[in-house]
């Protein structure tokens, strides 16, 4: 069964696919900023149907659940909080018009039941040195793309541990 885990972020959404505990296939879906847009909503708009898009071609090669580190705060500003509720709202949409069962998980659980306690300052290093142990592949990526990659299969993990991922249809 083909389970899809996400890291969701308005700038750079980590996936990984995943059949069992064999990592499959792995990605970021990345959108930016377009500064000739005249009105920040055409501007959202396009960054919502890329993320939408992406996500949905993912979907077509599902069988089993989508795991997602959802966002859930500490947010620095109204636009960036603001995107976190789109990207959660385009997640769901998702799973929903596919048909797939969301598991959502927050940060600290996903966190707590993979690699520990540790300073939020060493958050990204330890999430990235932890995936890359288990699959080393990984080492390769650029750091910005390994963060949010390495972060989605931190959710896998979470809740494959807590019996929450089905293995068979």
């Amino acid at each position: 069964m083909r389970n899809l885990a996400l890291d969701p972020s308005y700038r750079a959404t980590g996936w990984a696919v995943f059949d069992d505990m064999k990592l499959e296939d792995y990605g970021v879906i990345t959108t930016s900023r377009d500064a000739a847009a005249r009105y920040v909503m055409e501007d959202n708009i396009r960054r919502d149907t890329i993320i939408w898009r992406d996500l949905n071609q993912l979907m077509r090669f599902i069988d089993g659940d989508v795991i997602a580190e959802m966002p859930s705060g500490g947010a620095q500003s109204a636009h960036a909080a603001g995107g976190m509720a789109r990207v959660s709202g385009i997640v769901v949409a998702s799973c929903l018009s596919a048909g797939l069962n969301l598991i959502p998980l927050t940060a600290s659980v996903c966190q707590k039941k993979t690699y520990g306690k540790c300073l939020k300052s060493e958050k990204k290093s330890v999430s990235i040195r932890y995936a890359t142990n288990l699959y080393p592949q990984l080492a390769e990526l650029p750091k910005y793309k390994a963060e949010h990659i390495c972060d989605a299969i931190a959710a896998y993990l979470a809740a494959d541990s807590m019996d929450l991922v089905r293995k068979e249809k």
